[in-house]
């Protein structure tokens, strides 16, 4: 069977690429409720009915238990769901974890604190959480149970799912630079308890980075935990990755793809190399390290897609890993 593909509709309503005739292909379409309309739908609803689709992911919300019940989107993503799943298709929802502008505002929520010791100040559309913030874990399980329980969806991706590193606009080269972690109250504290002697400076951190980078793995695997237990066994967790080496992933992150792997999900490395800049072939540079020791099944790649040249460099790669997730911008004519 061929792996998986998830196609993007961004901005404006999108088509995927023209297939040859005869050509089997397993895709999945991706669609942001929060940047098309109601009357959208019909339109996204004729295309799921008449391309071969093996299933629909959606996203563009934010929701908990409570807001799900009342909220507009929410019945729109009811219908889309049920027509998806009338069609034969599978259905997954893309989330986001621990990131949140509507936590700013609010009397309880503390920022991740940087290594001036300063809390994080948004100059972006990107609003970290810190994963150790009861608040923030308190948010995302509410969340992830409101859109299990409502929908049972088969695949929940889970993007930001990492400490706070804004990767879409910082530097993707993270050396001779200030480390970018999160020096929060939350954090200290935790650490402290786990190497047994109170820390209060990050200078004290670079002299036990071997112990702080395990506590930081640890910390995300602990919530992998977490939200296993609240996830019905039918859904599959897809953990997004920033585009970084491997070896440079729990240092600025937390995320080790191999033990994730080890926990029976699966690892997305968002592969956008328009956003970077990047050449094709850095794309098969980074994901070199991948075939190390990984079972390649358990990785699906997240390509940004703009024209035929880039969809055939990249569809190469279909035998070789368990899924592709293709990001499609080729408008509908």
């Amino acid at each position: 069977m061929l792996p998986y593909f998830i196609c993007s509709i961004q901005c404006e309503l999108i088509n995927p690429f023209i297939v040859e005739p005869n050509i089997e292909m397993t895709m999945y379409l991706h669609y942001s409720l929060k940047q098309h309309t109601a009357e959208s739908e019909l339109h996204v609803n004729s295309i799921i009915k008449s391309l071969d689709y093996k299933g629909v992911f959606f996203s563009g919300f934010n929701y908990t238990q409570r807001k799900i019940k009342k909220d507009k989107t929410a019945d729109r993503l009811n219908h889309l769901i049920r027509h998806a799943r009338d069609h034969g298709q599978q259905t997954g929802i893309i989330i986001d974890c621990f990131q949140n502008k509507q936590l700013y505002s609010s009397d309880d929520f503390n920022a991740p604190v940087a290594y001036t010791g300063a809390a994080y100040n948004p100059v972006s559309n990107y609003y970290p959480i810190c994963p150790n913030n009861p608040v923030g874990i308190q948010e995302l399980l509410s969340k992830i149970d409101a859109f299990t329980k409502q929908y049972s969806p088969d695949y929940l991706y889970l993007d930001h799912f990492q400490f706070p590193f804004n990767w879409k606009e910082e530097e993707l080269d993270i050396q001779d630079k200030n480390p970018q972690f999160c020096y929060c109250p939350f954090c200290i504290t935790e650490f402290s308890s786990v190497v047994g002697e109170i820390v209060n400076s990050p200078e004290q951190i670079d002299e036990m980075m071997p112990e702080w980078l395990e506590w930081r793995t640890d910390a995300i695997l602990n919530l992998i935990f977490a939200i296993k237990e609240h996830v019905a066994n039918k859904t599959q967790l897809i953990i997004g990755l920033p585009p970084l080496a491997v070896i440079d992933l729990p240092f600025s992150t937390g995320l080790l793809p191999y033990s994730v792997v080890d926990e029976g999900l699966i690892v997305s490395p968002q592969l956008y190399h328009n956003v970077k800049q990047k050449k094709l072939l850095w794309i098969e540079d980074v994901l070199d390290q991948y075939r190390i020791d990984l079972n390649l099944r358990k990785v699906w790649p997240f390509f940004e897609v703009k024209n035929q040249h880039e969809f055939d460099f990249l569809k190469r790669f279909e035998s070789q890993y368990g899924g592709l997730i293709l990001s499609n911008q080729i408008p509908i004519n």
